[in-house]
């Protein structure tokens, strides 16, 4: 498993066991996972969470007043 960071305002995680075609096969992450995962990173209250796609977009208010919105993989 790995977080790739992209900006402040964009975060990806992609979680891959075993291997499938080309190699990877993509396990998946659900919306309360990633919205934990995000939670507990920015010491944030989750505002709204949805799924667009296969990305899941959560909007956070951070500690510092500021609103921030993270995209998640769900593959």
């Amino acid at each position: 498993m790995h977080l790739l960071l992209v900006s402040p305002f964009f975060m990806s995680c992609d979680v891959y066991a075993g291997p499938g075609k080309n190699g990877q096969q993509a396990v998946g992450i659900s919306l309360d996972q990633a919205v934990a995962r995000i939670q507990k990173q920015t010491g944030g209250r989750v505002l709204r969470a949805r799924q667009n796609g296969s990305v899941y977009v959560i909007k956070v208010l951070m500690p510092s007043g500021v609103v921030k919105t993270f995209r998640v993989n769900a593959r």
